[in-house]
């Protein structure tokens, strides 16, 4: 990723239909396309601590979109990601990768606050900065025309909002909804996690939820699921027994980090380009118990989280869970 003020190269600083308050808050990866007329509002004052914009590799922004970040926010976009014209997006948001966001939709945690201090004025309200929620869109949404996503709301992976609709509440990954406020007509695919995935599988493919690569021609090529340093599989719900891993790897210092629904388990040493790890639950109690530290719509599941430590690459080849009751 590359700071736009330390990349005298790029040409957006020096576009004049191109609009940033402070360049120093704003990194972008390669092949990213920056449409005319794009706004990008970000603190004037520098070294704000936790605070930024992020565009990753493949990044499409079309024309007239608008972006907001104050103070102590973070707004990322993930890779090949595109953003349709006259489009607002700000404050604390996280966009996954392969999304499609069509024309004049809204996605932030920018509001009023009407009911901190409801005797008071609106305006007034606003100076307490009540902090919202993060705003999150998960890998491979597709959000139609003139949709509103309410601030706090997280979609899940794989789903699809039709044009015009609201969105209040959280969204099951792929699922399919409308209306206002939006609600649940159909299916992309019934989401129900295996206890074997497999690279070949396309099938097993949903569940490879976050931070991995999924287009076909680089899984057939790499032979295994690309991961990135942090990423996420969605397994069975139920007390787990055991988890094993298999991959690839070509990491400097060889080490994975493995944790289940956010609770660290195993960290383990991975020497050969391939390797094959289990990992025993030695209390599937616990490991239930922290389900209510996860996502609201991935509460019924157990999410497997793999970091990997050090600079390289990992791809997974084969998932295999064991529940205590199997």
């Amino acid at each position: 990723m590359r700071k736009l003020n330390a990349a005298p190269h790029h040409s957006l600083i020096d576009r004049p239909d191109f609009s940033i308050t402070n360049p120093e808050y704003l990194s972008v990866g390669n092949s990213v396309y920056v449409g005319p007329n794009v706004v990008v509002s970000t603190p004037r004052q520098t070294g704000i601590t936790g605070t930024g914009m992020r565009f990753e590799d493949g990044v499409f922004i079309g024309r007239n979109v608008e972006f907001g970040l104050p103070p102590g926010n973070f707004l990322s976009i993930g890779k090949e990601t595109s953003i349709g014209p006259h489009s607002f997006i700000g404050g604390n948001v996280q966009i996954g990768n392969y999304c499609l966001i069509a024309a004049h939709t809204f996605i932030g945690t920018l509001s009023h606050n009407s009911k901190v201090k409801p005797t008071w004025l609106i305006r007034d309200q606003d100076a307490l900065a009540v902090p919202q929620k993060k705003t999150v869109i998960g890998d491979d949404v597709w959000i139609g025309w003139g949709v509103y996503i309410q601030p706090g709301v997280t979609i899940g992976k794989g789903a699809v909002i039709s044009p015009n609709t609201v969105v209040f509440k959280d969204v099951a990954p792929y699922t399919i909804q409308a209306g206002n406020p939006a609600r649940e007509f159909d299916k992309r695919i019934n989401f129900e996690p295996l206890l074997e995935l497999n690279w070949n599988d396309e099938n097993a493919y949903p569940y490879f939820y976050e931070g991995f690569t999924l287009k076909r021609e680089e899984i057939l090529k790499e032979k295994a699921i690309p991961a990135s340093h942090l990423s996420k599989v969605v397994l069975p719900g139920g007390a787990l027994k055991a988890v094993k891993i298999s991959g690839v790897c070509e990491l400097s210092s060889g080490v994975i980090k493995i944790s289940l629904n956010g609770v660290p388990v195993d960290e383990c040493p991975v020497q050969k380009k391939s390797f094959d790890l289990k990992v025993e639950v030695s209390n599937p109690q616990n490991i239930l118990e922290a389900k209510k530290n996860l996502p609201v719509i991935l509460q019924t599941y157990n999410c497997l989280e793999i970091e990997q430590m050090g600079t390289g690459k990992t791809g997974i080849s084969k998932i295999l869970v064991e529940l205590c009751n199997n």
